[in-house]
C-alpha cells in the first residue's frame, strides 16, 4: 500500500518509496529507502523537500489518523506523476530521454557559472552517496545516474568549461566525486563537439559519470595517499576498471558505451596501458574520449600528491604523451578545439607586459580569448582587474606566451575566475 504524506509525518522504521522534489534539490543519492536511524530522519526534514510517498506494506505504517489532503493508493496502482516523484516523464525535454532543445544555445562563461554550480554541488553529493552505496554493495540506481549525467551535460552543452572549472575548487578528499563530475561534463562536451547524435552524447556522459565507480572498490586510504604508492599499491589500483565493470554488470547495466569507458580508459593508444594493453582503434572510441578527458581534469585538478597544472600547460604536456602514444591523436585535436588552445583558467602573459587569467573562448577567433587582466610583470604589481576581449579591434593587445602558476603562485586565481560570490559559496559546498 503506497502513501504520500508530509515529510514532518516520517517516523524511524517507514520505507521511503520516492521522494516528492527533483535530485537537483535534495542531497539524497538513494530514492527509496527504510529510514533507519534518527540522523536520516533529521536530514530528511532539514531537506526542504515537504512531501514523499511511502510503501506501508515495507515498513512502518503512519499514525491512522490523517490530516486532510493525503493521498493513497493501492500497490497495484499506477505510479505516481514525475513531478511527485521528482523525475521527468520521459517525454518531457528534460529528460534522460532527450535534450532540451533550448539548452543547445551556447552562452556566456559568467552567464552560465552561477547555474553551473548549483548543479555541480548536488551532482557531487549524488555523486559521493553514490560511491558511498556502492562501497557497501548496494544497488546502483542506473536510472538515476542517467538524470544527474543529463543535467550536468545540459550545464556543459550551455557552455562546455563552466561545470569543469567549478569542479577543480576541490579538496583531495572530494577528488572522486568531483572528478567524475567533471568527466562527466567533459565528455558530454567532447561527443557534441565530435558531432555525435543525441543518444550517443547522453551514453557518453553517463559513461564520464560511472567511469571510476570501481575505485568504490579500492581502500580509501589507498586512494588518497599523499605520497608515492608501493608497487603493490599501484597494482591494487590498477584493478579499479575490472571491479567497475562487474559492479556495472552486477547492477544489469548493458550499455556498451558505459561499459567500455569504465574498463579500458587507462589503455594507451599506443598499446602500453591496462587492463588489455589495447591500441589503436581495438580500444572502444568512448574509452578513447574518456582517457582524453580524464587525464586533462586529473592533471588541472589538486591531488593529494601534487599541485594543479595551469589548464594551457596541461594541454602542451597532452600534446607531447600524444606525440609518444598515450592518446588517440584525432581524439586529441577534438579535444583541443573544444577547450581552446588557452582554456578557460589559463594563465597567459600579454604583448603589453601583464599577466591575464583567460576566462572565456572565442570560438571564431580561438587565439584572442576573453580576458582578466591583473598583474604587471614589468613593475611586479597588482593591477586593478580588467576585463578584455582579445579580438576587439580597439584593445591592440595579444597573447605572447602561456604562465606556469607554478612560478607565480597566485592563490586567488579560481576566485578571479569564477567570482568571489560564487567561490566562495562553492568552496564551502565542496
Amino acid at each position: 500500500m503506497r502513501e504520500k504524506i508530509r515529510v514532518d509525518r516520517l517516523a524511524v522504521g517507514m520505507y521511503v518509496e520516492s521522494l516528492c522534489a527533483r535530485w537537483i534539490d535534495h542531497p539524497f543519492w538513494r530514492t527509496s529507502f527504510l529510514v533507519r536511524d534518527r540522523s536520516e530522519l533529521a536530514a530528511l526534514r532539514a531537506s526542504g523537500i515537504a512531501e514523499c510517498w511511502i510503501d506501508r506494506s515495507r515498513g512502518v505504517a503512519p499514525a491512522a489518523a490523517q490530516p486532510a489532503g493525503v493521498a493513497t493508493a493501492s500497490a497495484t496502482a499506477a505510479a505516481p506523476t514525475a513531478a511527485a516523484t521528482g523525475g521527468t516523464d520521459s517525454r518531457d525535454a528534460g529528460s534522460p530521454g532527450s535534450v532540451a532543445r533550448g539548452a543547445r544555445a551556447r552562452v556566456r562563461f559568467d552567464e552560465e557559472i552561477a547555474h553551473a554550480a548549483a548543479v555541480c554541488t548536488q551532482a557531487a553529493r549524488a555523486t559521493q552517496s553514490l560511491f558511498r552505496e556502492a562501497r557497501l554493495g548496494r544497488a546502483i540506481e542506473v536510472g538515476r545516474c542517467a538524470e544527474i549525467s543529463q543535467r550536468i551535460a545540459e550545464s556543459a552543452t550551455r557552455h562546455p568549461s563552466a561545470l569543469a572549472s567549478l569542479a577543480r575548487v576541490r579538496t583531495h578528499h572530494s577528488y572522486t566525486f568531483l572528478h567524475s563530475v567533471a568527466v562527466c561534463a567533459l565528455m558530454s562536451s567532447l561527443a557534441a563537439h565530435l558531432g555525435l547524435d543525441e543518444a550517443a552524447t547522453r551514453d557518453a556522459a553517463l559513461a564520464g559519470l560511472l567511469h571510476d565507480i570501481g575505485k568504490a572498490g579500492i581502500a580509501r586510504e589507498t586512494l588518497d595517499k599523499p605520497g608515492s604508492l608501493t608497487d603493490a599499491e599501484y597494482a591494487l589500483v590498477k584493478t579499479h576498471p575490472g571491479i567497475g565493470r562487474r559492479m556495472l554488470l552486477g547492477n544489469l547495466v548493458t550499455n556498451d558505451t558505459v561499459l567500455h569507458a569504465c574498463l579500458h580508459h587507462h589503455e594507451r593508444f599506443d598499446g602500453n596501458g591496462y587492463p588489455e594493453g589495447l591500441a589503436g582503434e581495438a580500444i572502444p572510441y568512448a574509452a578513447r574520449l574518456n582517457s582524453v578527458c580524464d587525464v586533462y581534469d586529473a592533471i588541472t585538478s589538486v591531488r593529494a600528491y601534487k599541485e594543479a597544472w595551469d589548464p594551457a600547460e596541461a594541454i602542451v604536456r597532452m600534446a607531447a604523451w600524444t606525440k609518444a602514444g598515450q592518446f588517440d591523436p584525432s581524439v586529441f585535436r577534438a579535444f583541443v578545439d573544444m577547450v581552446g588552445i588557452y582554456p578557460v583558467g589559463s594563465l597567459v602573459r600579454l604583448q603589453s607586459e601583464r599577466l591575464a587569467l583567460v576566462t572565456d573562448q572565442n570560438p571564431q577567433r580561438p587565439a584572442q580569448p576573453f580576458v582578466k587582466v591583473f598583474w604587471s610583470t614589468r613593475k611586479s604589481i597588482p593591477l586593478r582587474v580588467c576585463g578584455l576581449d582579445l579580438s576587439a579591434p580597439a584593445v591592440g593587445d595579444r597573447i605572447v606566451a602561456r604562465e606556469s602558476n607554478a612560478k607565480w603562485g597566485f592563490a586567488h586565481l579560481p576566485e578571479l575566475l569564477l567570482g568571489e560570490e560564487i567561490h566562495r559559496r562553492f568552496a564551502a559546498a565542496a
